[in-house]
């Protein structure tokens, strides 16, 4: 019994040593209680809940099965067309490391997610062909961005979060709106890029990311699910050359998120907003434009899991897409094609004309219509609110009131 025990504690204080390595220096074990973010849903949801006529309700939506498992959603400022960044279910079941599913036993070949163009107006979708990947490329969308070149109004260069076998990576491509085929142009890979969520474009050549763990495997991810939340979560940014993507300097600008998500430029690049899925906080930065580091300068507890965030286009309002109960919304990862199984969704308007300190409830499902949505887009145009879903069978289409707060 002696000699297992100390066998155990050898065990324990070699993971110990491997994973205090890995962490922030200086070493700061910040946990945190587990939140409630069932909070929104059982109190303050039941007295700020507009009236039917001025918020959208799940039996106003209707799902296109075009494309599954479409994380993110953005509309072009300029076409008005909505890009869907998308892949399988069935894959994501098994191997999609967001969720700590690392498995590829049987799958010989690479991983291959697809991108794809809706417009709104027709109800048409074009699937983009992509060229130019090297033979073994994995591609695992998680959120991605759209950088629009000033000097050439049809291109469009869309950063990717990319999730492959080996590591999580940058993957960017370059698309014109009057073709339907897209090219990769190459990689951004660095050991700050570890777990990453979500992306922000500032330039052709900079960016920055969410990561949202703060180990992609192992032991140290283990005990983060299991555990956590801690607050090691960080949001990263990273810089290259053109003609040499391999040059990149990637630098670690807020380090205390607990699990960063959602990531948008705001103000023409002077603020940015961020998302914490864990702990449903919502946090506004002041963006330093000569080193590229944040300042606090507002955050909100809004005591729902939140996902990715979108602008109102045209204006510098956005809308983050949240699930009021989180375990429900893993628990529909986990049973994504099971119909009785539903994770409520909810889209959250903040406006800046309120310092972005009060969430309007745009969107509210106890998703029996809207099961599972991580990303909201409004269409103007249509005045409809576009909707996907990391695990999500197909994409949501719903009709937004004209009452609808302001939108």
């Amino acid at each position: 019994m002696a000699v297992a025990t100390k066998v155990l504690s050898v065990i324990i204080l070699f993971y110990a040593v491997i994973i205090t390595s890995t962490l922030p220096s200086p070493f700061k074990w910040r946990r945190l209680a587990t939140p409630n973010l069932l909070a929104f849903n059982s109190t303050e949801l039941s007295t700020t809940v507009p009236s039917a006529d001025s918020v959208v309700q799940g039996t106003s939506c209707a799902m296109n099965l075009g494309v599954d498992a479409c994380e993110d959603v953005k509309m072009d400022k300029f076409t008005g067309k909505i890009y869907l960044a998308c892949g399988s279910v069935h894959n994501r079941a098994r191997f999609y490391p967001p969720f700590n599913r690392l498995s590829d036993r049987g799958h010989k070949e690479p991983f291959m997610d697809m991108f794809a163009v809706y417009d709104p107006v027709t109800d048409k979708i074009d699937y983009i062909e992509i060229l130019g990947l090297y033979r073994d490329y994995d591609l695992v969308f998680q959120g991605f961005d759209v950088y629009y070149p000033e000097d050439a109004p049809d291109t469009r260069y869309f950063f990717f979060v990319n999730h492959q076998r080996a590591s999580s990576t940058i993957a960017i491509f370059k698309y014109n709106t009057a073709e339907t085929q897209m090219n990769y142009l190459y990689q951004i890979e660095s050991p700050k890029i570890r777990t990453p969520s979500s992306i922000a474009a500032v330039s052709k050549t900079s960016f920055y990311i969410t990561n949202d763990h703060r180990f992609r495997k192992g032991r140290g991810r283990s005990i983060e699910d299991n555990y956590g939340p801690f607050l090691w979560s960080d949001v990263t940014y990273c810089s290259f050359h053109q003609s040499n993507p391999s040059s990149v300097v990637c630098s670690t600008v807020i380090d205390d998120l607990s699990s960063g998500d959602g990531i948008i430029l705001l103000k023409s690049g002077k603020q940015l907003a961020v998302s914490d899925s864990k702990i449903g906080r919502l946090t506004i930065f002041d963006i330093d434009i000569d080193d590229h580091k944040l300042d606090r300068a507002s955050e909100f507890y809004l005591h729902v899991s939140l996902g990715k965030i979108n602008l109102v286009p045209g204006t510098q309002d956005f809308i983050v897409a949240g699930s009021p109960d989180h375990q429900q919304f893993l628990l529909k990862t986990y049973l994504p094609t099971h119909e009785g199984v539903f994770a409520s969704s909810v889209a959250l308007l903040f406006k800046e004309s309120e310092n972005y300190a009060i969430p309007h409830i745009v969107l509210w499902d106890n998703g029996e219509f809207t099961s599972g949505i991580t990303s909201w887009q409004y269409h103007p145009q249509t005045r409809k609110l576009i909707g996907g879903g990391v695990m999500t069978l197909g994409f949501a289409v719903c009709n937004v009131p004209s009452q609808a707060l302001g939108l």
